[in-house]
């Protein structure tokens, strides 16, 4: 199972270490990370890549499902862009994320 993890803070740090122990998890990617989430072969970090260049690697990978980190990927329509590529993502929606993110 290959997964990606979208964020570059703790949260997804500690995300991709827990996933890349799974026996059944083959590859994470994580967008745009950090170079200390490169822990093992198993994690990869996409940090090379900009927002278009990510959605179409998001297109052409073979990946199970992604996990949004990020508040801001949320709000700002990031996460719906990536679910109409047809991964499966944990993450609310745009409308939902406004529950949190906004102050009104």
């Amino acid at each position: 199972m290959n997964i990606i993890i979208f964020g570059k803070g703790g949260r997804e740090h500690a995300l991709a270490a827990r996933f890349a122990l799974e026996n059944r998890v083959s590859k994470v990617f994580v967008y745009p990370g950090n170079p200390g989430m490169k822990l093992t072969d198993k994690v990869e970090v996409l940090n090379h890549f900009n927002e278009a260049e990510i959605f179409t690697f998001v297109k052409n990978e073979k990946l199970e499902f992604g996990i949004i980190g990020p508040e801001d990927y949320m709000a700002s329509g990031f996460a719906d862009k990536i679910r109409e590529l047809g991964l499966k993502l944990v993450s609310p929606t745009k409308v939902a994320a406004q529950l949190e993110s906004s102050k009104i």
